[in-house]
Formats: C-alpha cells, structure tokens, sequence
C-alpha cells in the first residue's frame, strides 16, 4: 500500500484490460503490497490478492558494523560511520552519475603569499576582476591568459560553484575529475609551485589532495582524485614520508567535510613563468536511483538510522527533530518543542512552524488572539476562544483576553455597559444577563433600595434607577450572593466570598463551625517558641526566660548572636492545616528594651510573615512600635492586608494554600540597630471547631462540597486513598493511591504506601520483599513468592533475596559462597554437595582436579561431582585437554586456548602440522652480489645500485641517498625474493633484523612513516618498530609473525585469516631506509625469518602452523595451493579463490595453476585448453576422448605415403589434406600432378617426374573461409 515509486524506473501499461507494473532497478524501499485496480464509468474494485513484494539486502562477505556489497575480501569493507548514530548499515541501492556543470566566471581566487611558500589561507581568499576569465565554446574550456600580467605573484585556484557544494555525501568513494592546461614564457620553465591540487572545505574542516603526477607546460593533464580518506591531508604543507599517519585525513574528517561542502578550490598555478592557465570536464561523483552506466555506488553507506534521524548517513534530522550543539559530528536531533501544538520545525534553529489548536509563537507558546490559556500544557484544548462571556459572537463582548496570574481568564476589552473578568455582568445603570444568548446590557430605572451589604450604594443610581452590586452579589436589591459565592457581608469589598475549594469545585457554604482560639501561655518554659531570622537560618532555643507575672517569654541574649533582624517562630500547634483561621486574627502581645545603637529599623520590614506550600505572604503596617512597653497587635486573616514577597498584593487563594499547610508563623521581634531585650506574651490565633464554644459562627470559613478523593474544609487535602498527583492548579489533584492493588493507604501528600500486603513493599507496593520473587505491579494475592534457592524453606534456601528475570525465571541474586546457578543449585568448582537435597549443601571439596592447564580457565576449579574442568572458549574434554572440532594447537599463549583452522575458508579441518622450525636468511656471495633492492611504497621505484655488502657481518648498506633521497618520498630496503612468495609456515615464528643509519649533516628533520610494510594482492599491513629508529643508533628487532603484531592501514588489526592470506603470496616486504630528510647511509644486519619444515632437524617443533584436511583440488598446509589438474578462479568466499579442474578436453591432467594453460597435451592435441589436433592430425578434441585426433591420410597413414603435413574436416565430414608436396594433388594427394607419374596410392609407390616433359608446377590452395580451390601452373 502506499504510493507507487517514482522515476522513469517505473513503468505502468494497460492493454486489452490487463495492467502491468514494471519496477527496474529495485530497492528495499519498494517492498510492499501492491494492488491492481479496476476501474469503469460503473465504478472500481480492487484485484484480489494483493502482490507481495519483499526486497532484502545483500550484503556481501560484509556485515555490520562494515559493507561493500561488492567487497572479494575482508579487507575491501568499509566501516559504517553514519555520523555515530548507529552501526548498522548496507551499500546503498544507488547508482552512480557525475554532475556536470560550467564553472562560474566568479571562479577563480588568489591566495595571500604567507611566509616562505605559498598557502591558502582562512580569510585570505579574494576573486578576481571578471574580465581576466574567458570562456572558450568550442573546447568548453574557461581561460586566464596573460598570466604573468593581470595576475602577479601570488598563487590561484578556481573556484567551483555551488552545484558541486553543499551535501556530497553520496560522492563518498567516488571522485573528482578535471582537465587543466598550462604554458609557460618562452621555452625555459620557471620554479614548480608546491601548492596543493585541490583543496575542499566544510563543517569546519579544510582537506588538501595533492597529486602524485605533476602537470607538465603546453599539454592537457587529466586529474583523477579519489574521494576516500587515503587521498587527503589535514595539512597544508607536504608531507615527507608516503604515510605520514599523523596527517591523514580520516574517514570521520572527509565524511564531515562532504556532508557540507563550502568551497572546492583547484589549483590554477603550476609555474612561476606561467603565461596562461585552463580548465575544463569537471566532474564529481554523484548518485541516482536509476542506472546511467557508471555502476552501483556501494562505497556510499545507507544506514539504518535511529529515531530522530534521516539521510543516508543519518546526517540530517528527520522532520519533527531539530539540531542541537552537543555529542559528536553534527550534534544531536532532538524533538521539536513545540508544546504539543506542531510536529516541525526549523531543523537548524528549532523554531516551530505550521502551529495549530490556535497557538502562535516560536515554541506554539503563545495564544492567537481571540484566545487565551496555557499553550505549554499540550492538549489541544490549551487555547480557548475568548469567553466574554460567551464564545459565541452574539455574547462575546470582548475580542481580547488573557490567561491571568490565578489561571483564569481575563476579558481585556469590555465594553461600555458591561464588567466582570469576564464582562459577565451589567455595570451600574444597565441591567440584563450578558450570559444569555442574545441577552445584553442595556440601562434600567429602579427605584428600590439596594441592600447595604452588597451594593455600592444604599439607593439606586438615579440616572438608571439599578442597584450597583459588589462584584460577588446579585439580584435586584444586590442581595443574594452569586453562584461559586458565600456569606453575604458589608465586611467584605465583594460583598460575599467567592468560594476557592482549591479549586475541585465550585460549591460551598459558611461553615457551622464556632470560633474558637489556640494559644501559648508562659508559665514555665518557653513552649515551643523560638527566635530567629526571617530566612530561618539562625535558631536561638536557649537563654529565654518567664516573666511570670506577666507570663511573658523574655531574651536578652542578642550580643552573643549575629547581627540579624529577628522573629519570633510560633510552634508546631500554630503550623499545619489552618484553613478555619481564615477570616479570624492573629494576637500577640510584643515589649522590647533597645541597645545602645537605638536607630530605628526601617518600618518595610514586616511585622509578620507566613510560610505554606511553598507561598511566603507578610503583613505590614505603618504603626510605630514604642520602646519599653507591652504593645497588643491584632492581625487580620484577610488577603487585603497581605502581600507577596514581591509586593504584589496577596489574592484569596494564596492565602487560603498558605493557611492549608502552614510551616512557620514569624512575628517580628526586632525593632532597632541593637537590641537588649525582647519579650513576647498573649498569643493566640483564631480557628473554627466543631463544637459549640460560646463564640460566632465562622462565616467567613468556606465549607466546600468536596468531591470524591478530598476532604477537608476547603478541600485542602486528600482523602484516605488518595494522594496528590503532581498535576492540576493550586495544590494539585487526588488520585488514588497507586499501591498495586497491595494497599489502600497512602501518604496523602507524597503518595508513598502505607501497610503494604502480599509480601510486597516499596513507595508503590512496587516491589516484592527480600526472600519473595515476582511482580508486584500484577495486584494481584499471589505477586510475591518465596525465593527457591534452590528450596523454599531453611536451611536450603540459600539466597536471602531473588528476582524474576527479563526472561521470565527466577534468579537468586545472594548466593553463598560454594554456591552457583540460577537458584544456587550447583556447586562451584572446588566445592561439592547437593544443594537439591534437603539439609544438603555445598562444602569445600577435598578432590583434586586434574585440569590441563593449557585448555583450562586459569586459577578456576572442576566440578566437584562432574570433575569437569573449566575450559577455554575453543576447548573440550573433561581435562580440557583436546580442542574443538575445527580448531588446533592446543596452549597456554592461546586466549581462547586453541587457534582456529583457518584452512582460507576451504575447509575448518586441521591439526598442528608435524614441521619444524627453520631460518631463511640472505646470501652474500664473495662477488659482491645481492637480491636487496631499494625501492618506494608504489614499487614504482627499483634502485639496484648503492648497495655495499659485508658478508663477514650478514650485512647489506646503502650510502648513495645523496642522487636517490626525494623530498616528499619514503624509500624501502626490498628484502630478496627468498623471503616473498609462500611463507604460510612462517607463521607464529620471528622475524629478527639490525638497524642502524646515519645523517648526512646536522640540518633536515627526522619523520614518521611506516616502518615495516607486507603486500600480497594489492593489500597491505604495517608496522611501527619499538624503539623508533634513531641516527648513530643501533636497534635490533625481533617481531612475531601473528597476525596481533600487525595493522591494517585504516589502524585496525587483520584477522586471523586475512593475515595468513597475506603470507600465502607475500608479493613484497619492505623496510623503511629513509627515516630522516637528510640520510646518508643505512645499514641492515642479520636479516632471518623464521619458516617451518617437514622433518626433524634438531630445531623446536612449529605446532602453531596449520596443518589442513584440504578437499579434492586443494593441497598447502594452508590449502593454499591448487592440487595438480586444478587451477584458481576468483571467489569472494574465500581469501584466494579458489581451486576448479583443469579444463583440457580430457586430453591433459596438469596445467598452470594461476593461468589454466594447459601442460603436456596428450593424445596427440595441442594449444592451451588442448583444442587442436597437432600437425598431421585431424578431429574435434573438444569431444573428450583418446581418439578425437586421427592421423592424416595423405593418402595413405604410412610414414612412406602421407604427402601432406596437415589436413581437416571439411563441413561434409570428409578428410581434405590441405598441404600437398609438389608433385602430388587431389583431395588426399592421391593423385600425381601434371608432369609426375606413380601411384601414390601404394604403399613406398609416390609421383616422379616423367622424364622429357617441358617442367611444370601445378599446385593450389584452399581458402578455409569459403572452400574454394586455387590452382597455378608454372612453365619453363
């Protein structure tokens, strides 16, 4: 289902009523169910069933985290990066195309002169005028000429322009072409430039190629650059060495180059007496979903990205992600945040777009106008239309609103007529219920009288004759509190309190709780009461003394404490839930006696202050408090005399979530710089009781119709069940205790349970108790069981504690020591028992192990009832002393204890070859002679010359490095050939050489390269030596020939197999010579490699080289050889190809085992597959059999009679013999030509010239194309 794909790929038909999809070129995106659809002016219907269409991957030999579907080796993979999101990945399914465009007449820049040589330099990159670049049509070539004249002294590059920029990485493992042309002044050259060819930038990053081959004057130069790492350099400058590792670029740095190109330059100055310069064909790798004849783009990776991530190499974001700075590579992509209301945004900067639920803004945050609420909640009910009171047009009398500090909304543009928050009610003069539907405001004469408690007024307005009600009042004579409103009283600026109930509900009464008091009197000790600062951070709880006359508590301690404002802390019988203290007062008696510093303390500081649920409210006032004397206060529990920290003035429901949970009370102590004494008496807050106290009805104390899940006055607190849930306004919603069905209690406020049941425990009852296992979130009786450890009752239950495991089963998580398994039913090795058994258990074995300490897991123990060793990974047995079916040599150096059979992937059979050490080392004839060559890494190189020997020492040196040493190339010692070639037995054993070199002079610098490097089909591996070589230094190496000694060349270590592949055919080995910029002499010394062979020679025996169980056509310890009759063909299965028979036509049983020419043709045939029959013979070879070549009768098969070297078949399968000797003709040469006479017929008969004849020569010839005869006649 879905869309069909697209591309010129795809082709639909319908003829005669059948449909037909063709799909070329197929990748996995294409799998799916694809449906035919029938279709008429009588309507459609759908094919039944659907065709299925599935596509997989082939991956090759590679597989993740590596690919190259096209990949003969392990070595051809390539490692995924996909900008580190993941290691899963395949070729891509693409095909490879070029992009071809014109280089822009802007393109050519000038670099800066810097220093001593000529750089490109950040910054320093300017064009140049437009008018110096032509463009020639007929070559499509883009020119500057008068080099010398418009652009002086400074080196240029071409710019191209942005269709090669931007995101290349599909040119990943392509390349980049271009033709350029030069010339130069006059016929001399000027100084080469050492700049680099072409230089790319991206992501921050600049990478620099520089070619091996240099442009030469007046002739076209094709440039062809790899767009791998191994063509790149971090550096600008040239390198000394071939491989100067260090200044690689790596395949993370052209990666993130090519994700973002910014600028390709290429290089435009080859001469310093260049008169001219041209550029044309530039082409870059690119990629498409249909074939162009370029092939399929394998090196490009397609990776299996991650959520949040898209494109090939997971580079970009995938929509509803945006780009943050942090992680590796690119950054991280990290979901749009958009509160709920978007799915994109801006990839780079995250700003959210295509906003819906009628938010705006760049995060959806904001309302649109004409609504209002919270758009961070993220519903789509966060913005409502502006209720104004109503949304529908007849009664929204506002177009604007806001959601306000108590969140609720706020209409911002009411009308004349009209108030409320909500322009919900008619202003003084104007009667009607805007709240209606249709209804509005409009203005009234009423002449009662408006009750006093809740109108503005005693009588009506007398322009509109309507009672002005307080903001919570209704009704004609503004006499009845609205709805969500209570106790109707002059008292109050609304005239009734708007019911709060924490906001679960709109319904409440007054209370028919009684006023009544909770207070401290001191009589002996201070009650709880202490002293501090407003922050709390200072305490004082001692040094107080009773006034007991007065009953008051007195401190007269302050200049033994910091200089602090101080409040007097009311204890923990004032604190709490003090919802019924709304509307009451809080009393307090305060004397105090100032210090010598008696300046008074600014009158903003407040005298009390309040602390719940996290709201800090404080009263002030601008009454003086005089010194040396007592001073009643009486504060109000209203919110109009209250504020916040901030100022603003405190509302009802701050005051009410306050009084809910109250954690302090503070009343200020402090009145002056310093203070000798304060004293505190007569302290009580008003509170409602449920009982009759003699005192007024609480009126101003809400009693709300809590819903299910809260109790009390207000609503304030949960009921028994429930807890807060974290979510909702004011002081949050109840939910039920979420005990997993294991307990119905629950802190009210933190949710954590209480009294958990079925042997469960944790803050959910989440968890089961140690000795249980199970999962409690199930609730149900049976979640928890006992632990079986492996019994369920002492004393074998072993594991005070388990778990139920991800796969389902139980596992003891304590067992004791002796003990091991899933339920601690086994004994460890050096133990025995039987833990199963009742009042069994496992106890220190007194057996002796006979392990093989080769195969055997050091320092471990056997099974004390099994005596089973611990063996290594490729070891068996009950000693561990044999190893695995294919594996072999059998020792403690082995990790995993044996080697695998490596056999080049033919086969997994061997054991340790029966040979035995030997040494190679090189010959020294007395002549001087010698096999060393000095050559570079290409082998484009071979210098024979140079070289002195001093066969005394085993010593070869090379002191001619004056007329050989170049600058910007590594030289290598070649070793002779006896050390190339088959050297699969030289594995395991040591290679050992002497170095030591000299410095022509105390200038130059030393440099790193590759030290010693082996090659074997157009592979290679290297080597750092250990020391590194140093001038006047002599260093002797022995190094180990496995395959950990090694690396490959992007720093990886060869398998196993790869490194015995590479031993198979070791094409070269080379040594490094030149270390240093100026050399001027190497010596190597006492070159020996260790190899291995058959028999006993007094030398160690070679157990770690292979020897193989090879199949039919295969022979080599190794299999690494084709048997006689066999011959190689390529196979990306195995590391060499591998082994088919000779393909003779039956007529040879050997041939070249690289070339498959045959040898030694028998049954009279010959050619390279044996195909002709020799001369003298004629047949069909190709048939197979001893006699498909027979011997010419020419006429006749005797020695004596066969007058004609070779014959053939004709198409009418008769012999023709095409070659008679003068004299004879016919189609066998049977008969004698003019001028001879005999019978050739007979046996020893033949044609003799009959005697007086005029001579005459008569032959012919047969054209074997068309079968026609030639005949000619010479007379004399």
């Amino acid at each position: 289902w879905g869309h069909i794909p697209s591309g010129d790929r795809v082709t639909s038909t319908s003829i005669d009523g059948r449909g037909s999809l063709t799909i070329t070129g197929v990748v996995p995106d294409d799998s799916g169910a694809y449906t035919c659809e029938a279709i008429n002016n009588k309507g459609s219907i759908f094919a039944v069933p659907d065709a299925i269409i599935i596509v997989r991957r082939q991956s090759g030999i590679c597989k993740p985290p590596r690919y190259n579907s096209d990949a003969k080796s392990e070595a051809e993979c390539i490692r995924c990066f996909c900008f580190g999101q993941t290691e899963q990945c395949f070729s891509s399914g693409l095909y490879n195309t070029k992009v071809i465009s014109c280089i822009s007449s802007r393109s050519i820049f000038r670099a800066k002169y810097i220093a001593t040589c000529f750089a490109i330099a950040k910054g320093d990159l300017f064009p140049v005028e437009e008018g110096f670049i032509t463009f020639i049509p007929s070559t499509r070539e883009f020119s500057v000429q008068d080099f010398q004249q418009v652009l002086r002294g400074d080196s240029y590059y071409w710019k191209l322009p942005k269709q090669y920029l931007g995101n290349r990485i599909t040119s990943y493992g392509g390349d980049l072409t271009y033709r350029v042309y030069y010339d130069v002044q006059g016929f001399r050259s000027g100084d080469l430039t050492s700049d680099p060819d072409v230089i790319i930038s991206g992501n921050g990053i600049t990478l620099y190629h520089r070619s091996r081959q240099q442009a030469r004057p007046d002739s076209q130069f094709t440039v062809d650059i790899p767009l791998t790492e191994s063509s790149w350099d971090r550096s600008e400058t040239s390198r000394r060495g071939d491989t100067l590792i260090s200044e690689y670029a790596s395949r993370e740095d052209l990666m993130m180059v090519l994700e973002n190109v910014t600028s390709i330059l290429i290089r435009a100055t080859y001469d310093t007496r260049q008169t001219s310069t041209r550029i044309s064909n530039v082409l870059l790798s690119s990629t498409t979903q249909q074939e162009r004849g370029f092939g399929k783009a394998v090196r490009v990776e397609d990776c299996s990205c991650p959520t949040g991530y898209t494109g090939l190499s997971c580079e970009q974001c995938a929509a509803g992600f945006y780009r943050v700075n942090r992680g590796r590579y690119l950054g991280e992509c990290v979901p749009c945040n958009c509160n709920g209301h978007s799915n994109d945004c801006d990839p780079l900067s995250g700003v959210c777009r295509n906003c819906r639920d009628y938010t705006t803004g760049p995060y959806c945050d904001l309302c649109l106008e004409g609504y209002a609420g919270n758009p961070r909640r993220g519903t789509p009910n966060d913005c409502q239309a502006c209720p104004c009171p109503l949304t529908v047009k007849s009664n929204q009398f506002s177009s604007t609103c806001v959601l306000d500090n108590d969140g609720l909304i706020t209409c911002t543009n009411c009308p004349d007529g009209y108030e409320g928050r909500q322009c919900e009610r008619c202003a003084e003069g104007f009667e009607g219920n805007p709240r209606v539907v249709g209804d509005r405001c409009v203005q009234v004469d009423v002449t009662e009288r408006c009750d006093p408690r809740g109108s503005l007024s005693p009588t009506p307005n007398p322009l509109t004759g309507t009672c002005t009600c307080r903001a919570n009042v209704q009704g004609q004579l503004c006499d009845q509190c609205k709805a969500q409103s209570y106790y109707l009283s002059s008292d109050y600026p609304y005239g009734c309190l708007a019911c709060f109930c924490m906001g679960v509900t709109e319904f409440c009464t007054s209370t028919l709780q009684n006023r009544a008091q909770i207070g401290v009197s001191f009589n002996n000790d201070r009650m709880g009461v202490t002293l501090s600062d407003m922050l709390q951070r200072t305490t004082i709880r001692d040094g107080f003394t009773i006034n007991s006359n007065d009953r008051e508590l007195v401190y007269r301690g302050f200049q033994n404490q910091p200089k602090e404002i101080y409040y007097w802390s009311l204890p923990s019988r004032f604190l709490g839930d003090k919802v019924s203290a709304y509307g009451g007062y809080l009393r307090f008696t305060l004397r105090y006696r100032p210090g010598i510093d008696n300046s008074p303390i600014s009158i903003e500081q407040p005298i009390v202050e309040i602390k719940g649920n996290d709201i800090d409210l404080i009263y002030k006032t601008d009454r003086q408090v005089p010194a040396n004397s007592q001073e009643p206060f009486q504060i109000s529990l209203f919110e109009q005399n209250w504020f916040r920290m901030d100022g603003q003035p405190a509302t009802r429901e701050f005051l009410l979530m306050a009084l809910a949970d109250l954690d302090a009370i503070l009343i200020r102590a402090s009145y002056t710089e310093e203070t000798d004494e304060v004293a505190l008496s007569d302290v009580t807050l008003d509170v409602a009781e449920n009982r009759q106290t003699g005192q007024d009805r609480a009126w101003a104390v809400e009693e709300c119709a809590c819903p299910r899940g809260y109790k009390g006055l207000s609503c304030e607190d949960c009921d028994t069940g429930y807890t807060r849930t974290g979510s909702g306004l004011y002081l949050g919603l109840c939910g039920r205790c979420q005990c997993n069905g294991h307990s119905n209690e629950c802190d009210p406020e933190s949710g954590v349970c209480r009294n958990c049941q079925h042997n469960t425990e944790g803050d959910s009852c989440e968890r089961c108790q140690a000795g249980y296992y199970g999962d409690a979130s199930r609730g149900t009786i049976n979640d928890c069981q006992k632990c079986p450890c492996p019994l369920t009752e002492y004393p074998n239950q072993f594991s005070p504690t388990c778990i139920l495991d991800t796969d389902g089963q139980v596992t003891c998580t304590a067992c004791p020591p002796g003990h091991t398994g899933r339920r601690c039913e086994s004994c460890v090795q050096g133990f025995e028992g039987n833990p199963l058994q009742p009042g069994d258990s496992c106890r220190k074995s007194t057996i002796q192990c006979d392990c093989d300490p080769r195969g055997t897991i050091p320092n471990a123990q056997c099974d004390a009832n099994t005596r089973q060793c611990l063996c290594r990974t490729n070891v068996q047995g009950l000693r561990c002393g044999s190893c695995k079916a294919g594996h072999f040599f059998l020792d403690r150096s082995n990790k995993e204890g044996c080697l695998a059979c490596n056999c080049m992937g033919i086969t997994n059979q061997c054991t340790s070859s029966s040979y035995y050490r030997d040494v190679i080392t090189p010959t020294f004839p007395n002549d001087g002679s010698h096999n060393f060559g000095l050559t570079n890494r290409r082998l484009s190189r071979m210098i024979k010359d140079g070289f002195t020997v001093d066969g005394s020492r085993n010593q070869i040196t090379f002191n001619n490095f004056a007329s050989v040493q170049r600058e910007r190339e590594s030289l290598f010692i070649q070793v002779p050939p006896r050390f190339r070639g088959d050297k699969v037995t030289s594995y395991g054993g040591r290679l050992k050489f002497t170095l030591e070199y000299n410095t022509a002079a105390d200038s130059g610098q030393k440099y790193m390269d590759v030290d010693l490097e082996i090659i074997s089909n157009n592979q290679r591996i290297y080597l750092l030596l250990n020391p590194s070589p140093n001038p006047q230094e002599t260093n002797t190496y022995d190094i180990l020939l496995r395959e950990e000694s090694f690396r490959m060349l992007d720093g990886s270590t060869p398998s196993r197999g790869s490194f015995l592949a590479m031993l198979a055919k070791i094409d070269g080995m080379l040594i490094r010579a030149t270390h240093h910029s100026m050399m001027d002499s190497i010596t190597l010394r006492d070159l020996s490699m260790e190899i291995a062979v058959p028999g006993p020679n007094g030398r160690r025996r070679a157990p770690e080289v292979e020897s193989c169980t090879c199949p039919e056509g295969y022979t080599g310890l190794s299999c690494q050889e084709c048997a006689a009759g066999y011959l190689r063909v390529q196979d990306s299965g195995s590391a060499i190809g591998r082994c088919v028979r000779c393909n003779c036509n039956g007529h040879a049983t050997s041939c070249d085992p690289n070339s498959g020419k045959c040898l030694n043709c028998r049954d009279n045939t010959e050619g390279d597959r044996c195909e002709r029959c020799i001369d003298g013979y004629y047949g069909d070879p190709t048939a197979g059999t001893p006699n498909d070549c027979r011997r010419c009768a020419c006429p006749l098969t005797v020695d004596s009679n066969q007058f004609s070297p070779t014959c053939r078949l004709d198409p009418g399968f008769e012999v023709i013999c095409d070659r008679c000797r003068v004299g004879y003709t016919g189609r066998d040469c049977g008969e004698c030509a003019p001028g001879y006479v005999g019978n050739p017929r007979e046996v020893g008969g033949s044609c003799q010239r009959e005697e007086g004849k005029l001579f005459s020569f008569e032959g012919h010839w047969f054209h074997r194309a068309d079968n026609i005869f030639y005949n000619w006649i010479f007379l004399s």
